[in-house]
């Protein structure tokens, strides 16, 4: 079992590529306010060249090989699937509904970054990492371990839902318009397994307390 699924990592990174095959590197370059993450014309070209010789060139859609990277004050809008092997967010990027991102092997929010997920998805074969800094926001379904040390503002009308093992510390937060409609309890992040916590313990909606809970499965707010 741990035979074939380290094959299909491997196989997922790429590995039983023809000679000459290689990762390149890309970072976003528009500086239109919510280009589209799809969009060739939004990505710099890869050229990889060594002593006035070019010995390769890439350039078009974000492909499964790509290293991306959305630098800090960029603003980007996904609105179907795109794939990456890895994705760093510095800028802002917003999953619309029934968009997916995927990043094979990591998708990390730097400080700075923010990933806004509205009833959509992402997946990877590794982990999303919310650095401290960082704001990940939203809600939907992450298909991979989550590590959060930043900031995240979940919904009390819908969870977070995470495929894999959750490790928190950083902040916790709900969305501003968020009301409590008279609920004592709010589900606002499942995941496979919970590990860790937020560092604050309870946090306000609508003026009112509510307590930072968490089982082997959910984070949930309690009033107080």
């Amino acid at each position: 079992m741990r035979v074939k699924k380290l094959n299909s990592l491997l196989t997922a990174e790429r590995v039983d590529e023809p000679a000459g095959f290689a990762n390149t590197y890309h970072d976003w370059k528009t500086k239109n306010k919510d280009g589209l993450l799809h969009a060739a014309v939004n990505w710099t070209e890869y050229i990889y060249e060594n002593d006035g010789i070019i010995y390769m060139k890439e350039s078009g859609v974000p492909m499964l090989h790509w290293t991306a990277k959305i630098k800090k004050g960029d603003s980007v809008i996904a609105r179907k699937k795109t794939e990456f092997l890895s994705l760093e967010l510095g800028g802002s990027l917003t999953l619309k509904p029934g968009s997916e991102v995927v990043a094979r092997n990591e998708l990390r929010i730097s400080s700075g970054g923010q990933l806004k997920i509205e009833e959509a998805s992402v997946e990877s074969a590794r982990w999303v990492h919310n650095e401290a800094g960082g704001t990940l926001q939203g809600y939907g379904t992450i298909h991979s371990s989550l590590y959060n040390e930043g900031t995240m503002i979940l919904s009390t009308d819908t969870p977070l839902v995470v495929h894999g093992p959750v490790h928190l510390s950083g902040k916790l937060e709900v969305m501003q318009t968020q009301e409590t409609k008279g609920k004592s309890r709010f589900s606002v992040l499942k995941g496979k397994a919970i590990a860790g916590g937020f560092d604050n313990r309870e946090l306000l909606i609508g003026g009112k307390p509510y307590g930072i809970k968490y089982s082997e499965s959910e984070v949930y707010l309690v009033a107080k």
